[in-house]
C-alpha cells in the first residue's frame, strides 16, 4: 500500500506565494488549474503570466500575477467575504480561510487586537489572494496525502513594512512558524527570503514529518531576485510512500525506583521528560525495601536521546541512579491530519492496521469543547467523520 508524499525544500531560498505556484505548476499541476480559480474569485485568468526561467542555471518556473487593482489594506472579513463569496469549490475556500486565519492570529497578537480589527497590508492585496486561492487549488489537483517541509530560510536583518522598519524574520513570518511548529534559520543572508504568505501556505498544509519517500515529480518555483550565490528558487518533490503495518525501532528504556521524592516533583519530572523528547513516560506505583511504598519512574526515549534524558532524571528527581535498558518496539504506521470542526483544526491520527483507524488529538479536541461549551464526545466524532469524509 502506498501513499502520495509532497517536501517543500525551502531551505536556502525561503517560500513566498508565487514562488510556491510555480513550483507546483513546474511539478505537473496544469495552469489553467490555476487560471480557473481566479476567475472563480473574481480576479481573472489573464493576472496569471507563467514563463520558463533560470536560477543559477536551474530550470524554473516562474510566475507573475499582474492586477490592476492596488488596494492593499483589508480586514480579515473583507478578505473572507472575497473568498466565501466568490464560484470557487467548497474545499478550495477553506483551504485559503485557513491559510489567512494563520496570518489574522498572528497579527492579533502582534498587535494585541482583536480578528475584527486587525487589517492586513501588503498581505491583503488581490495579489496576495491570488497567491493562497492558487496555491490552495494546486494542492487539490496534486491529491496529496502527506506534505512537509525542510528547516525554512527566512533570511535576517531589516525589512519595510507598514508598520515601518521591522527585524526579520518579520514578526508575522516568525509567529506563523511558531505557532505551526515549524523550525527556521537565516539561511546565511541579509534581506527577506520568507514572507508571512509562505509562512501561512506551509503552516496550512504541512502535516507531517520529512519522510524517506521515491521521488515521482520535482518541481522549481523562482523568485524574482538574482542571488549570487545560490538559486532563487523553492523546490518541490511528490514522490510515494511505501505504509506498512509496523516497523521495528530500537528504543531505550530508562527506569529509576524513587522512594523519598514528591509527588510534585515526580509529576513535573514526568512532564518534563515527555517535552525534551521522550516517546513514552509512566509512574508505577511499587512497594520497595523495608516495604516501603514507592514509584517507579519509567522512560521509553530515542537512542540518541539516551544520554540527555538519563541526565535530566538523575537532575530533577532524588534517584542516585537510572536502570538503561535497550529494546526495541514495534509501531503501527501512522500519520497526523488536520481537520477543521466547527473553524477549530483539530489534529487526527491516522493508524493503518487491517482496519484503518483515526484518533483525534486530546488537547485540540479539548480546547474546542471548552470554548464551544459542547461534549467533547462530539467534537471527537465529528472530528473523525470530518477525517474519514
Amino acid at each position: 500500500m502506498t501513499a502520495k508524499h509532497l517536501h517543500f525544500d525551502c531551505r536556502t531560498a525561503g517560500i513566498a506565494g508565487d514562488m510556491t505556484i510555480g513550483a507546483l505548476i513546474d511539478l505537473g499541476t496544469p495552469p489553467a488549474v490555476i487560471a480557473k480559480a481566479f476567475d472563480q474569485v473574481g480576479i481573472g485568468a489573464s493576472c496569471l503570466n507563467v514563463e520558463r526561467v533560470k536560477k543559477a542555471g536551474i530550470s524554473a518556473t516562474n510566475v507573475t500575477i499582474d492586477i490592476a487593482d492596488k488596494q492593499h489594506s483589508r480586514s480579515l472579513a473583507e478578505i473572507a467575504t472575497i473568498i466565501n463569496g466568490s464560484n470557487l469549490p467548497e474545499s478550495i475556500k477553506k483551504k485559503a480561510i485557513v491559510t489567512f486565519d494563520f496570518i489574522a492570529n498572528a497579527e492579533v497578537e502582534i498587535h494585541d487586537s482583536t480578528r475584527e480589527k486587525i487589517h492586513f497590508h501588503e498581505v491583503g492585496a488581490l495579489d496576495a489572494i491570488a497567491d493562497v486561492v492558487g496555491v490552495a487549488a494546486a494542492m487539490e489537483y496534486l491529491e496529496v496525502t502527506t506534505v512537509s517541509c525542510s528547516v525554512v530560510g527566512v533570511g535576517s536583518g531589516m525589512t519595510d513594512a507598514a508598520h515601518g522598519k521591522l527585524p526579520l524574520p518579520a514578526p508575522a513570518t516568525q509567529l506563523i512558524l511558531k505557532n505551526a511548529n515549524l523550525a527556521y534559520s537565516s539561511a546565511g543572508v541579509s534581506f527577506e527570503i520568507c514572507t508571512p504568505t509562505g509562512a501561512a501556505i506551509l503552516a496550512t498544509y504541512v502535516n507531517s514529518p520529512p519522510l524517506s519517500f521515491a521521488p515521482k515529480e520535482i518541481g522549481y518555483g523562482a523568485g524574482d531576485l538574482e542571488l549570487a550565490d545560490r538559486p532563487n528558487v523553492v523546490r518541490v518533490t511528490v514522490g510515494t510512500v511505501k505504509e506498512q503495518a509496523a516497523s521495528k525501532e530500537k528504543v531505550t528504556l530508562l527506569e529509576a525506583n524513587i522512594d523519598d521524592d514528591t509527588p510534585e516533583r515526580l509529576a513535573f519530572a514526568l512532564e518534563d521528560l515527555l517535552q525534551q523528547g521522550a516517546y513514552d513516560a509512566w509512574l508505577t506505583p511499587i512497594t520497595m525495601k523495608k516495604s516501603r511504598m514507592a514509584s517507579k519512574l519509567s522512560a521509553l526515549v530515542p537512542l540518541e536521546l539516551e544520554a540527555a534524558i538519563c541526565e535530566s532524571i538523575i537532575n530533577s528527581t532524588s534517584t542516585l541512579g537510572v536502570r538503561v535498558t535497550h529494546c526495541s518496539r514495534r509501531i503501527v504506521k501512522r500519520h497526523l491530519i488536520e481537520v477543521e470542526v466547527r473553524g477549530y483544526r483539530i489534529s487526527v491520527k491516522i493508524a493503518e492496521r487491517n482496519e484503518t483507524t483515526y484518533a483525534p488529538e486530546y488537547e485540540d479536541c479539548a480546547k474546542c469543547a471548552r470554548e464551544l461549551k459542547i461534549p467533547i464526545s462530539l467534537v471527537m466524532a465529528e472530528a473523525v467523520a470530518a477525517a474519514t469524509g
